[in-house]
């Protein structure tokens, strides 16, 4: 396991699932890793002419919420 895998599980930020299988020539087993989903969190937006985007996942890209507002006006002098 790299320096910087070890880094980031000690950081909460991954954290290891399993054991994966070998290849047919044996080897070592895989450890397998995914992102901690609760370890932080991604907030997007999109900005169109006509419409408003508004999204916030999980690190593993599960959406928690999603808001969408369309045909909003822009004032102008």
């Amino acid at each position: 396991m790299t320096e910087l895998i070890k880094e980031l599980i000690d950081q909460n930020l991954v954290i290891e699932t399993g054991m994966g299988f070998s290849n047919t020539q044996g080897g070592r087993k895989p450890v397998l890793l995914e992102l901690n989903k609760n370890r932080g969190i991604i907030i997007a937006i999109e900005i169109d002419f006509n419409k408003i985007l508004f999204s916030i996942h999980l690190l593993n890209g599960e959406i928690v919420l999603f808001e969408s507002k369309s045909k909003w006006l822009i004032k102008t002098q």
